[in-house]
This record gives C-alpha cells, structure tokens and sequence, in this order.
C-alpha cells in the first residue's frame, strides 16, 4: 500500500510535467505569455515534488531511528520566535493573523531543530488551512504554557475544521483531509505524520479537538525539565517576534 501511495503521489505531478513539457515542444514559443505561464505550473509541480521526497526521506529516516537527535535543554519560547521569523510573512500575504506568545521559562530535554520542525509543520499548516476559509476571521494563535506539570504547545486556528469522520485518519501518511484544499496549499499529506513522530521521540503526545467550520485546536504535552536553574518568575508574556 505504501508503495502504491508513493507512485500515485508521483505519477500526477510527473504527468503533469510531461504534458506541458510536451505542449512547449509542440509549440512555435512565439506565445511569451503562454509560455511564461506552461513553465511556472512546471516550476510549481516541480517544488511540490521536491517536498514529497524530502517529507518522504525525512519521515523514513524518523521511523527507522536513523535520524541522530542531539538532546538538550531547549528553550520553547526561542523555537517559536525561530517558527514565527519563517511563518509571518506567508500568514501576512495569506490574509492570516498570526499571534505567538509564550510565558517565560518553558524548557524542555528536546532537539532543537526538531522542534523547530514539529511546531513549523502545525503553525504552516494551521496558516495555510486557515487561509482557504471564505469567509469569517482568520486567525491562527500559538502558544506555549505550563499545566498540570508539563509544558504544553498549542495551536489554534480559526480554519474549516476537519469533519469527525476524518479526525481517526488524521495522522496516516498522505492522508488529506480535503484534496482540493491540500492541492491549493501545496500539501504532501505527510505533515502530520511528521509531527507525530517528532512529537513520540520526545515522549510527548499530541493531541488535537476539531470543528467544521469553527476550526482546528493541536496540542503537544511535553515533560518539563527537571533539572533547569529556574530564573526570576515574571508574570510577562512575551510576544514573539515581536
């Protein structure tokens, strides 16, 4: 099955290529803006496939415990504020506001630039979803806070919600909720299964609570570290990126 899912995953977007390649060899190229435009659906399928492989690649080598993680205390407020450099620009030319904050200290005995990982795939995800509502406030907000002792990230989204029969499936490879949506957004369908993955090799779990029409809520329960020299407690939350 897996198999037959990586073909088909690659059969369109070759297909694609294949047949605007074809139609500009047929073509006298005197048409610049035809041509222009046959060219950037390549440029664009193209990237989309790059994206497949390297999710593929990636998530292959999480699984098989190949992928070395360099654990240390982290700081999760310094791995939003490197999610919100990245994310901000792409939520402000999607029309989405995005709000990060988290409160200071929130540590966890994690890989840094896995985490940067795990929270860009959510807060992308939730950016980009949200982007395709119609209607309505659009809205992403995340954070990071401690309850009940453990360090809990959030994301919150004002998307189109993912409908209750399709929330078990939520976490297989290249599953989509809408593929029409997922088309429009670039998604591989491996995201999630990404995430997931991140989220177990740091012994944390993942949830999340959904509604159509109203919008997504993710959640990634972290044991906090033990062992950190806690600084002066402040009652200030800081704006990331700010």
């Amino acid at each position: 099955e897996f198999i037959s899912n990586v073909s088909h995953q690659l059969r369109t977007p070759l297909t694609s290529i294949h047949g605007y390649a074809e139609a500009l060899l047929e073509d006298d190229l005197s048409n610049k803006e035809l041509v222009r435009k046959f060219l950037n659906v390549i440029e664009s399928v193209s990237a989309r496939m790059t994206r497949l492989i390297n999710d593929l690649l990636d998530l292959e080598k999480l699984e098989s415990g190949d992928t070395k993680f360099n654990f240390a205390p982290v700081e999760m407020c310094q791995v939003m504020d490197r999610v919100y450099s990245i994310v901000e620009p792409l939520a402000h030319d999607y029309g989405v506001e995005l709000d990060m904050e988290c409160d200071e200290p929130k540590v966890v005995w994690g890989d840094f630039d896995r985490l940067v990982q795990m929270v860009l795939n959510l807060v992308d995800n939730a950016v980009k979803y949200t982007s395709t509502k119609e209607s309505g406030e659009k809205r992403v907000i995340a954070r990071c806070y401690e309850k009940e002792g453990k360090i809990v990230f959030e994301v919150k989204d004002t998307g189109p919600g993912i409908p209750e029969d399709a929330q078990k499936r939520l976490f297989e490879r290249f599953y989509r909720v809408d593929k029409a949506r997922s088309r429009k957004v670039g998604g591989t369908g491996l995201g999630l299964s990404i995430v997931k993955t991140i989220a177990e090799r740091h012994n944390a779990t993942i949830t999340f609570e959904s509604k159509v029409g109203e919008g997504t809520t993710f959640k990634v329960f972290f044991d906090k570290y033990k062992e950190e020299e806690k600084p002066s407690e402040t009652t200030d939350k800081q704006k990331v990126g700010k």
